[in-house]
């Protein structure tokens, strides 16, 4: 990410990026029930205009690593959502 992306306009411009990690809650309302053991991934990207997630996928298809990231995504990614719009932030 760093060699292709950027806060300036230099590179595939981002206004945000993050990844977080979670362990999952058996009852997310009662965290006091614990964790099921599994770990949660969330990877987050916002573009500063929608044609960074096209520059983004194209630059992605280079990465060495792309094609094994796909497939752990494909196997274990439960949610992928992508070319969305930020409909709130603060």
């Amino acid at each position: 990410m760093r060699e292709a992306h950027s806060y300036d306009e230099s590179k595939i411009q981002l206004v945000h990026y993050y990844v977080s990690k979670a362990h999952e809650l058996v009852n997310i309302a009662d965290p006091t029930q614990g964790t099921t053991g599994r770990v949660l991934y969330s990877i987050n990207e916002v573009y500063v205009m929608a044609e960074g997630i096209d520059q983004h996928m194209a630059a992605g298809q280079s990465w060495k690593n792309f094609q094994s990231f796909v497939g752990t995504i494909t196997e274990f990614g439960s949610v992928l959502i992508a070319n969305g719009e930020v409909i709130e932030t603060l």
